[in-house]
């Protein structure tokens, strides 16, 4: 099966990547393999068998908080990012070569919500389970505007939902729903911009709030059930990187 139209790998640039691997150690569980890089030693993320990205240092010059960025598979980075600038997204990082692994680009969406489109040079295994990713979502203040960007460069199908008492957007490809979109307020530290924020699966996600603030990290959202689908939280790790805890529901 292809896996172009879904994520497929996900990197935390970090402005303290030793600080970062002893936070979500402690909340998600993860270990960390080095992979040597050409400037630099690239901690790969691991739970158990699984990997599903890596952390990688931000420079002292580099004038953003710590985050996440969310790898999108494309059968072609080059032809995307025009695409993307096309449709008035903004390019950030060239198409580039990563030696052995694929090609990459970072490209901000009209909104400024970025993502990484990336050809890896083999399909890659979507890991699931405790410590991976189950979801993806791009907050955002202006839906319209990015489900029209998202549509027309990736091909995703859209589906409007109604979650709560809040509109949802679900972007699927063909029958597979890969990722969701949420108009929100934008928390503090993100620099009043869209983001994607990664949902990463955890025991109990009451157990990982209270531990990320044990932690000095901060719950952004509080822990929510959604009916049928399970409990999420959004959190802020301590170097301001944001992202989602979730637990599947209890079969018991």
């Amino acid at each position: 099966m292809s896996q172009n139209g879904h994520f497929v790998w996900y990197d935390l640039m970090s402005k303290d990547p030793k600080a970062s691997e002893e936070f979500y150690t402690k909340v998600v569980g993860w270990s960390y393999q080095d992979f040597p890089m050409p400037d630099f030693t690239y901690r790969m993320i691991a739970h158990g068998e699984n990997q599903l990205g890596g952390i990688v240092p931000l420079g002292e010059g580099d004038d953003i908080p710590s985050h996440w960025i969310s790898y999108l598979n494309v059968p072609d980075v080059d032809e995307t990012v025009k695409k993307a600038e096309e449709l008035g997204g903004k390019s950030c990082v060239p198409p580039t070569d990563i030696p052995d692994v694929g090609r990459f680009a970072v490209v901000n969406d009209p909104q400024g919500g970025f993502f990484s489109p990336f050809t890896p040079k083999n399909e890659m295994k979507i890991p699931e389970g405790l410590g991976t990713v189950a979801w993806r979502e791009l907050i955002t203040s202006d839906p319209a505007k990015a489900k029209d960007f998202y549509t027309k460069l990736v091909g995703w199908e859209p589906e409007d939902m109604e979650v709560g008492p809040e509109k949802y957007v679900m972007f699927k490809v063909g029958e597979k729903s890969v990722a969701g979109m949420v108009n929100k307020p934008i928390p503090e530290g993100e620099k009043a911009r869209p983001y994607w924020i990664p949902y990463f699966t955890v025991a109990d996600v009451d157990t990982a709030c209270k531990t990320a603030e044990e932690n000095r990290g901060q719950v952004q959202f509080e822990p929510t059930d959604i009916p049928d689908i399970g409990r999420f939280a959004i959190l802020m790790d301590p170097q301001g990187a944001t992202f989602a805890v979730y637990s599947p529901p209890n079969e018991n």
